[in-house]
């Protein structure tokens, strides 16, 4: 009985293995027969273009789904790319000028308003864009509210008056006080832009109260006071807060001291990092950085935005212009800055004033510059350049941001991998769970839901009844798993079952022995 007993166990032991083995090793066969990547994107874009007419009719009326158009790199950026609108406030105070003793502690409340692009890298709803967007070189912010602010007449006006100039003791009408500023403008202009950065420089002039006010545009187009610059509608629009940007030189400045003959130029990256006040708001995709080492002269490019040129609502629809434009080109060359502190991407791709603070981005999508300087002097081509993603990291290295990316871009991936793979159905579902959360991704996704939906039809899906631990269950494969899980099953059951007898001989064994 004794031996009986020694050669079950051994029969137990060896049985539970081989089934265990024979159970992995179905499991094994199914692994191996699955193909990880059944279709490329781009070609399978390309091959359901060139399929059976009446393809199109089944796209959605708006237009969108032009198959060959379709790029991989705009779809996974193009969804966290934002226009941003900013209102900038300051206080011009003239300490003492003894000119003008008249002006000696007057102040004047000044405030500018711009428009540019920004796109999210980290899924806390944080976002990059150019410091000049977000929050403007102070001195350019005061020079730009005289010049091109809402209140450009009342300054002046208030200015000649305080100062006791020829103008305030002239006996004008309202309309002609008006013509004859008017006529002066480009002197005034001029002439205010010297004394502010003369007298900010010898100290007679100095800027406070500065304030930055950022929102990001949702479905709802931004609209503004003309009479401060207040945005109206703000509770349909995102609030943002700075976290960190780089102290910009004075534009104006520059100009200036060229103008008198001094060399000058750019000596800090043009770069800011804001974020979403409120975190429950955040509903979009990151953009993945690139490897700066990646970046080559020749590279093809997508610049994405919203330039001012592209808003001519003579043209094109008031509510249009809170759609991104995309530009295409190359890296015309990768050059140092001014001082040689940091690295500029010259690019051939157009961009204009609203553009700034947009993604550069490769065919994959991911961001090799910011867009932030107009170059193009006499409209021969168009030369611009951004600021390297290198600055970028290292600005959000200095504050412990990561390029962290959220559950929309893990769906989209997902579900660009799953058509990859054939797996259409997965691929609806994921992108239709990235619309529920980002609804503004509809007009991106539809088309390759269309797509989806027709292969389903053709009968080209071989999406999996299931997975379990990372291993994909098709149909076909339904009888090996089962077979496969029932010896395997059977395998680990004779194993427990052979540890409970072991255990129960040594319990009579010990008893014996007592």
């Amino acid at each position: 009985m004794k031996k009986f007993f020694k050669n079950s166990k051994l029969v137990i032991v060896l049985a539970s293995c081989i089934l265990s083995i024979l159970g992995n090793l179905s499991l094994f066969i199914i692994a191996k027969n699955e193909d990880p990547k059944g279709t490329d994107f781009d070609s399978f874009v390309a091959k359901y273009d060139s399929d059976s007419e009446g393809t199109q009719a089944e796209l959605p009326e708006t237009g969108e789904g032009d198959l060959n158009d379709i790029n991989k790199g705009i779809l996974l950026t193009k969804p966290g790319v934002v226009q941003i609108f900013n209102r900038s406030c300051a206080k011009l105070n003239i300490e003492y000028d003894p000119d003008v003793p008249n002006l000696s502690g007057k102040s004047y409340n000044l405030c500018s308003l711009s428009i540019g692009t920004g796109f999210f890298v980290n899924k806390e709803g944080i976002m990059a864009t150019n410091a000049h967007v977000a929050c403007p070189n102070e001195t350019d912010l005061i020079v730009d509210a005289i010049m091109y602010g809402y209140d450009k007449d009342g300054f002046y006006k208030n200015f000649l008056d305080d100062s006791g100039t020829y103008y305030s003791n002239r006996d004008y009408s309202e309309t002609d006080w008006k013509s004859e500023l008017y006529s002066n403008y480009y002197y005034l202009d001029e002439g205010i832009t010297g004394m502010i950065l003369l007298g900010i420089e010898d100290g007679v002039i100095s800027i406070s109260d500065v304030t930055y006010e950022n929102y990001i545009q949702t479905d709802n187009l931004f609209e503004y006071d003309t009479e401060n610059y207040s945005l109206i509608n703000k509770e349909e629009n995102i609030e943002t807060e700075v976290v960190d940007y780089r102290e910009i030189d004075s534009y104006y400045e520059i100009s200036y001291k060229l103008v008198g003959g001094q060399r000058s130029g750019i000596k800090k990256p043009d770069l800011a990092l804001i974020k979403i006040v409120d975190s429950d708001l955040y509903k979009y995709p990151v953009l993945e950085l690139a490897n700066p080492n990646n970046i080559s002269t020749g590279q093809s490019i997508n610049v994405i935005g919203f330039p001012g040129a592209a808003m001519n609502e003579t043209i094109f629809s008031k509510d249009s212009s809170n759609i991104p434009t995309i530009t295409k080109g190359t890296i015309s060359a990768i050059k140092d800055s001014y001082v040689k502190n940091f690295k500029i991407l010259q690019i051939d791709a157009s961009i204009s004033f609203g553009n700034s603070g947009g993604p550069i981005i490769n065919n994959e999508g991911n961001v090799l510059g910011i867009a932030t300087y107009g170059l193009d002097y006499g409209g021969s081509g168009d030369f611009n350049a951004g600021v390297s993603v290198e600055e970028l990291l290292n600005l959000m290295a200095d504050n412990g941001i990561s390029n962290e990316s959220g559950e929309v871009m893990r769906l989209i991936l997902s579900g660009i991998d799953n058509i990859e793979s054939n797996y259409f159905k997965w691929a609806i579902q994921d992108f239709n769970e990235a619309i529920e959360i980002t609804p503004s991704l509809k007009e991106d996704l539809y088309s390759l839901i269309v797509i989806a939906e027709k292969k389903i039809a053709e009968g080209e899906d071989n999406t999996p009844l299931f997975k379990i631990g990372g291993i994909n269950i098709h149909r076909s494969e339904m009888v090996l798993f089962c077979i496969g899980s029932v010896i395997m099953v059977t395998g680990i059951v004779l194993f427990v079952v052979f540890i409970i007898i072991l255990i129960i001989a040594r319990a009579r064994k010990k008893k014996k022995r007592k």
